[in-house]
């Protein structure tokens, strides 16, 4: 039997200190003072072999309860700090475990209806919140002590997917009214590369809903910006000519790095954990453009550059997302893009050297999807959004996978987007530092015109968050 009691504190005081405090409580209807009987329940618990979380349940004794409605009682509340799971239902009957200061009384239940119960006995409690009189050794009607028995269970699915939108509308979002756009999570900041009308643009925020524009030097306007890549307080781009550049210490100033060839794209970051045998190294990986040739290129230094085999006409180079996992061995996971070849892919690469690429076999493969949204959230990859290819309509499905992208399920009930979230691709997105959330910015919707074959649609100015409600639980202090 678990439980919990909340203290009383007993003080001595001086004559002259304790009748100021007096005067001080006067003005409260109880202030901390109740009276004490030997009906006081010191310890409660119940048991279930069909509820098994509340072997674990721990039930706090409020010996004075403040939400009692009848002022001129003086009643206590039994209830459980630590909600029961989600959709905790009492079929049957428990086990009821308590004692009091006499032993253990007996207890009556009279809510419901008027039930005798002692220590160990069984009691139907699907009807909760109950109330019971507790009973003093001599029955004195005036020392009897009710309390109301409260079981707190998880009213949120702690798996499903909640979607809010913090932002829409206002002119501070029209930098989101565009193809060419790229966030990207720099030093606790959040950051967006945006390009309209061929002028590229950074703009940065601190809660994703309230943004301005920030300066950007030496990152010139023909970066592919859907190219731009982050980790580790480093981003990384590439221009429609073939130059690197990264950030210099922050992520408004950027410097351009010498390559032997011209880079077509990153790939990503690949990283290793710190038990990875000497073989394995971390680094950059491209796509390199040698004597014509789309070749693959890892370099640890942005100095010193490894190049590998020809590229296959089925290996993704642009609109590329790409993920790095340290766990056991590096990799870094390539997921859709397209082609060298202009093929939009509904593919996944992983490599854990940057040069030899494996096209992973996977079951249940999601469709090739033009401008997606694709992020690594709670374990898991997913895909939201986008514009299937071949086709004449958005995505409307949630891709996820649970193994790093070979077994992939789709339009899960636990993800499934509300009514007025609309279909779209063109988005940005990403994921908080702390895991926490991922949000949704901008993208081009479905909307269509009054023959319904507008399929570009129109540019939304608008911000979703998203998050597992499990995350967002508060914790106990």
């Amino acid at each position: 039997m678990k439980f919990l009691l909340k203290k009383r504190h007993v003080v001595v005081f001086s004559a002259v200190l304790f009748m100021c405090l007096s005067a001080c409580l006067r003005d409260n209807d109880k202030g901390d003072e109740y009276p004490r009987t030997d009906a006081e329940i010191l310890s409660f618990g119940l048991s279930s072999d069909s509820v098994t979380a509340l072997a674990k349940t721990i039930f706090t004794i409020d010996q004075n309860w403040s939400e009692w409605q009848d002022a001129q009682e003086y009643a206590g509340c039994i209830y459980n700090r630590d909600s029961l799971p989600y959709g905790t239902i009492f079929n049957r009957k428990v086990i009821v475990t308590y004692s009091n200061a006499y032993s253990t009384n007996s207890l009556q239940r009279i809510s419901n209806d008027t039930v005798w119960i002692s220590d160990g006995d069984s009691l139907d409690i699907s009807q909760a919140p109950d109330t019971f009189r507790s009973f003093p050794y001599d029955n004195d009607p005036a020392r009897i002590k009710k309390y109301v028995l409260k079981i707190n269970i998880h009213q949120i699915d702690p798996d499903s997917t909640q979607y809010i939108k913090v932002a829409e509308g206002s002119a501070a979002l029209d930098f989101l009214k565009t193809e060419d756009i790229k966030a990207i999570v720099f030093d606790g900041s959040y950051c967006v590369f945006s390009k309209i009308g061929g002028v590229l643009k950074l703009y940065q925020s601190r809660d994703v809903v309230n943004w301005s524009e920030s300066a950007l030097y030496n990152l010139p306007d023909n970066t592919i910006v859907r190219n731009i890549q982050a980790v580790d307080n480093r981003a990384y781009a590439v221009t429609e000519k073939g130059e690197l550049f990264i950030t210099n210490g922050t992520v408004n100033e950027w410097i351009q790095c010498s390559t032997p060839y011209s880079v077509v794209s990153i790939l990503g970051y690949l990283k290793v954990p710190q038990i990875a045998s000497a073989i394995q190294k971390a680094g950059l990986c491209a796509v390199l453009d040698k004597d014509g040739q789309k070749i693959f290129g890892f370099t640890e230094d942005l100095v010193n550059w490894s190049t590998g085999d020809v590229i296959l006409d089925n290996f993704p180079v642009h609109d590329i997302s790409a993920f790095s996992r340290e766990k056991n061995t590096g990799s870094l996971t390539l997921i859709g893009g397209v082609s060298a070849t202009n093929e939009h892919l509904g593919t996944v690469w992983g490599t854990q050297d940057g040069l030899k690429w494996t096209q992973l076999k996977t079951s249940a493969k999601f469709p090739a999807l033009i401008r997606p949204n694709v992020f690594d959230y709670d374990g898991k990859f997913r895909i939201i959004n986008g514009y299937v290819a071949n086709s004449s309509q958005y995505n409307s499905h949630i891709y996820v996978s649970i193994d790093g992208g070979v077994i992939w399920q789709y339009d899960a009930v636990k993800i499934a987007r509300p009514d007025d979230y609309i279909n779209r691709s063109d988005a940005a997105s990403f994921v908080s530092p702390d895991g926490v959330y991922y949000y949704v910015l901008g993208g081009k919707s479905e909307e269509k015109d009054s023959e319904g074959t507008d399929k570009e649609g129109k540019y939304l100015c608008e911000i979703w968050k998203c998050f597992i409600n499990r995350k967002n639980f508060p914790t106990d202090e």
